[in-house]
C-alpha cells in the first residue's frame, strides 16, 4: 500500500467518523459510513483491518458527538462479530455485492438484537435502521460497485 493509498484511508476514516457524528445527530443510525468502509476493508485487507478501520470511524464520530457507552460497547461486539464472517463468506468481483449485502444485515440483526435485549433499544428504531442499513448498503455495495473500492484498497 503506497502514500496515496494510506492517506485515502485516513481520509475516508476521518470524513466517515465526522459523517456518522452527523447521522447520529440527527438520529438517522443505519446511514453510517463505518460498516460500509470496514466490509471493504476487511475484503481488502483483512477482518482485523476492516474492524480496525470501522472501530476508528466509531471512535471518531463519538469524540465529535459523544453518545451513550453502551451504544458504544454494543456497537464494537457487533462489528467484532460481523467481521468474523468474512472468513466464511469469501467474495470476489462476481458475489461481492450480495455478500457484503448480507454481511450488512447480519451486522442489523446483530446489533439491533443487542440493542433490544440489554438497552431497551425501540423495535420501530431498530426497523427503521435494517431499512435504512439496507439503502445504503445496495446503493454502496452494488450501484458504486464496491468491489472495484475492494481492489482499490488491495
Amino acid at each position: 500500500m503506497d502514500l496515496f493509498h494510506i492517506l485515502v484511508l485516513v481520509t475516508a476514516v476521518i470524513g466517515g467518523g465526522y459523517y456518522d457524528s452527523i447521522t447520529q445527530k440527527h438520529e438517522l443510525s443505519g446511514v453510517e459510513s463505518r460498516l460500509p468502509l470496514g466490509i471493504i476493508i476487511a475484503y481488502a485487507m483483512g477482518p482485523i483491518q476492516g474492524f480496525l478501520a470501522s472501530f476508528a470511524v466509531l471512535a471518531i464520530s463519538f469524540l465529535f458527538f459523544p453518545y451513550p457507552l453502551h451504544y458504544v460497547g454494543f456497537t464494537t461486539i457487533s462489528l467484532a462479530l460481523t467481521f468474523l464472517l468474512v472468513f466464511f463468506f469469501p467474495a470476489n468481483a462476481a458475489n461481492f455485492g450480495v455478500t457484503a449485502l448480507m454481511m450488512a444485515m447480519a451486522y442489523g440483526i446483530i446489533s439491533n438484537t443487542f440493542l433490544i435485549l440489554f438497552a431497551g433499544y425501540a423495535p420501530f428504531k431498530a426497523a427503521r435502521f435494517m431499512v435504512l442499513l439496507a439503502l445504503i448498503s445496495i446503493f454502496i455495495f452494488i450501484k458504486l460497485n464496491g468491489w472495484k473500492l475492494v481492489l482499490f484498497f488491495s
